[in-house]
């Protein structure tokens, strides 16, 4: 049987664990947003691949330039 390296298991192991409730808090956080706030983050979420500019929100959701400005 391997050697076992103690030090790293405990490591990777806080890793994981420091990975799980930063996912947990961030996936809490989102879910308190609402409105158009909550609906124009999955927006850019959805389109992370590209360049998104304040008029691809303006077309999207109907907003004014002085609404979208102040998102």
């Amino acid at each position: 049987m391997g050697r076992i390296w103690i030090g790293s298991e405990l490591w990777s192991l806080g890793n994981m664990i420091r990975r799980y409730f930063d996912f947990a808090t961030h996936r809490k956080e989102i879910e308190a947003i609402t409105g158009n706030n909550g609906r124009i983050i999955r927006f850019l979420a959805d389109n992370a691949g590209r360049d998104v500019y304040q008029k691809h929100l303006e077309e999207e959701f109907g907003i004014t330039r002085s609404t979208a400005s102040k998102v």
